[in-house]
């Protein structure tokens, strides 16, 4: 399973916001993390000083090396002027 979460998609210098569909949901909360950071031009240094959070482990989420806790990504999410919501959706293909 962890080999499954490691293997994702990078985003290109064309990656667009609704592409984020495309990727499974770690990928989609790495992407979404450093995407939205670098159109905000936020450095890393700068995020971790208005999250609390690490750069180091900052950096490792942003790659998909870690994955970061519930309230790590409302954290990330309000710095970045978003919130968090989660949503389960029926399996459609079962």
């Amino acid at each position: 399973m962890q080999n499954m979460l490691n293997q994702q998609h990078v985003p290109s210098d064309d990656f667009m916001p609704g592409d984020l569909d495309l990727l499974s949901p770690s990928s989609q909360l790495t992407s979404f993390i450093k995407e939205t950071r670098k159109a905000l031009n936020i450095s890393q240094r700068e995020l971790s000083k208005l999250s609390g959070i690490n750069q180091s482990n900052l950096s490792k989420i942003e790659n998909g090396l870690i994955y970061p806790s519930i309230s790590t990504i409302q954290k990330l999410a309000s710095c970045l002027g978003h919130k968090v919501e989660l949503h389960f959706v029926p399996n459609i293909n079962k």
